[in-house]
């Protein structure tokens, strides 16, 4: 109970609209900045795109909610190799309740429950320099799978964890959404 009315009130204190242990449905993703915001930043003509999140992709990651935004004019790819130079952009939101459900797949599954909200946040912020932003906490790294590279920003405000995974783009565009999300998202 002390910990809703905290979670409330510090929701209220930093301009929130709603405390951050409210339910997350598969469009809050698309909701952290409007359009224009968004559009600004990256300095282009957007679409944003829920992608909905299968029970075998919750069951391995513990995700949300995961919207993609689409860069209106740029030009398709025609190949399989142009579709990885392409600048893509990608928010995923994990809370403690999305790996709860990630572990009962699990369990349904017969498999040994591995999702653990603290953890997960603890082994991501291993190592990094963790930045106190205007709410909660967060921090830029490089990621790369085989030849494929992406920036990530990390921000954790209470139960709420945000990623922005960001590819083929400005090197400063990660930070920029970091910061603006931390400032003005709506969660």
């Amino acid at each position: 109970m002390k910990k809703t009315i905290a979670s409330a009130l510090l929701a209220l204190l930093a301009g929130c609209n709603q405390a951050t242990s409210s339910p997350i449905d598969e469009k809050s993703a698309c909701e952290l900045l409007d359009t224009g915001s968004l559009q600004s930043i990256l300095a282009a003509n957007i679409e944003l795109q829920t992608t909905l999140v299968d029970d075998f992709e919750r069951r391995l990651s513990g995700v949300a909610s995961r919207c993609k935004v689409l860069f209106v004019d740029d030009p398709a790819p025609t190949t399989f190799a142009e579709q990885f130079k392409q600048r893509t952009l990608v928010f995923s939101l994990y809370t403690p309740e999305s790996f709860a459900k990630g572990n009962s797949l699990m369990e349904e599954k017969g498999k040994k429950p591995t999702l653990d909200f603290e953890r997960h946040w603890s082994n991501l912020s291993r190592n990094q320099k963790v930045d106190d932003l205007a709410r909660g906490q967060g921090f830029i790294r490089e990621v790369s799978v085989g030849k494929m590279k992406e920036t990530q920003g990390l921000l954790r405000h209470d139960d709420l964890l945000v990623v922005i995974s960001v590819a083929n783009a400005p090197a400063d565009t990660a930070q920029k959404l970091l910061t603006t999300i931390s400032e003005h998202g709506k969660f």
